[in-house]
């Protein structure tokens, strides 16, 4: 696991995990980008680096993507057909980014992530969403530099 400063920008969207995305995409290509809506197995959000980004409270993907309906199923499946072979947590206040290979993310989502379901007129299939942010996840993540 590596780290990234990431470069304080300002921010065009109200929603974090866009915040988040275009934040360590600047930082990285020094370019004010939309955030990207391509599928988890087609693209990255940073293509130039094979990265996926991730917030707290994040989804890993569309529960209608999951063929698993199990954490763990969900996880493996996630990473064994992500178009990413790297990921990034950014933290809460956007000013560092925690970039892993996929053992190391699978390692986080199994510590930091609960099971939930998308909505019942989405379907109401399981899906994986990271916690909200805590001092256990940043301790975790700063120990496993």
């Amino acid at each position: 696991m590596t780290t990234i400063y990431c470069e304080q920008i300002e921010r065009t969207y109200a929603n974090s995990g866009m915040h988040a995305e275009q934040t360590l995409t600047y930082t990285l290509t020094h370019e004010l980008r939309p955030h990207d809506h391509v599928p988890f197995d087609e693209g990255s959000d940073i293509p130039e680096y094979h990265m996926s980004v991730k917030s707290s409270k994040a989804s890993l993907m569309s529960g209608n993507r999951c063929e698993s309906q199990t954490k763990e199923g969900i996880i493996a499946e996630f990473i064994a057909k992500s178009a990413s072979i790297c990921f990034a947590y950014v933290i809460a206040d956007f000013s560092k980014a925690y970039v892993m290979n996929g053992d190391e993310f699978t390692d986080f989502l199994m510590a930091f992530s609960g099971l939930t379901r998308e909505s019942s007129k989405n379907g109401g299939k399981a899906k994986v969403r990271l916690k909200a942010e805590s001092k256990a996840m940043l301790e975790w993540l700063e120990g496993h530099i």
